[in-house]
C-alpha cells in the first residue's frame, strides 16, 4: 500500500511539474490571441493533477479494508501534504516556464530531473528506511518531497509523522519559498517572455 501511495503522490509532483513548465508554450496560440492572465494556464494544469490525485487516493480504501486500518484524526495530514506538493509544483513550474520559452531543453531537462527524483524521493522507499541507514540515509531526508509523501502514507495509515522536526520545517519552508519566488519571477517576466511565442 505504501508503495501505491508514494506513487500517486510522487505522479502529482511529476506530472503537475511538466505540465506547469509548459504552460506559457503549450498555449501559445491561446495567449497570441486573447489577454488575461497567464498564471491560469499552470493552475489549472496543477488542479487538474490535484483532482486526478485525490481519486488515485481512493486506490487505497481495498488496502485499508484488507489490512483492518480505520481512519483516524491523522487523516489531516493527506490534505496538507497535497498542499505542500502543489505549492513546490506551482513554484518550480513559474519558474521554469518562462525560460522555457526562450529555450525549449528546460522542458526536457524538467522530465529527465522528475524520472530521476522517483529514486531519490521515497516512493519504492519510506523514511524509516533511510533513517535507518545512518548518515547517508538521514541526507536523503532533506529531499523537499520526503515529508508530503511520508505524511500522505501515515495520514491514511492514522501514524504520526516521526521525521526530525527540522526535516518537516525544511520542506515546509522550501515549499512555501519556492512558491514565491516562483510567482514573482514568473509574474515580472511572463509578459516579456510571451512575445517570442
Amino acid at each position: 500500500m505504501w508503495i501505491i501511495l508514494g506513487v500517486v503522490t510522487w505522479q502529482f509532483f511529476s506530472r503537475g511539474l511538466n505540465e506547469s513548465v509548459n504552460c506559457l508554450t503549450g498555449n501559445k496560440n491561446m495567449i497570441r490571441q486573447i489577454y488575461f492572465p497567464r498564471e491560469v494556464f499552470a493552475v489549472s494544469k496543477v488542479l487538474a493533477q490535484l483532482i486526478v490525485t485525490c481519486m488515485s487516493l481512493f486506490v487505497a480504501v481495498p488496502f485499508l479494508m484488507y489490512l483492518d486500518i480505520s481512519l483516524t484524526s491523522q487523516i489531516i495530514y493527506v490534505p496538507i501534504a497535497l498542499l505542500l506538493v502543489t505549492l513546490q509544483v506551482l513554484g518550480v513550474g513559474w519558474l521554469f516556464a518562462v525560460p522555457n520559452v526562450h529555450h525549449g531543453d528546460i522542458a526536457h531537462m524538467t522530465r529527465f530531473i522528475t524520472r530521476a527524483g522517483f529514486f531519490v524521493s521515497p516512493v519504492m522507499w519510506t523514511a524509516e528506511m533511510a533513517m535507518e541507514r545512518g548518515a547517508w540515509g538521514e541526507a536523503a531526508l532533506w529531499n523537499p518531497m520526503v515529508v508530503p509523501i511520508t505524511m500522505v502514507r501515515h495520514g491514511l495509515e492514522g501514524k504520526a509523522v516521526a521525521l526530525p522536526e527540522d526535516i518537516i520545517l525544511v520542506s515546509i519552508g522550501v515549499s512555501i519559498a519556492l512558491y514565491v519566488i516562483g510567482t514573482m519571477v514568473f509574474s515580472r517576466y511572463e509578459r516579456g517572455a510571451v512575445k517570442y511565442l
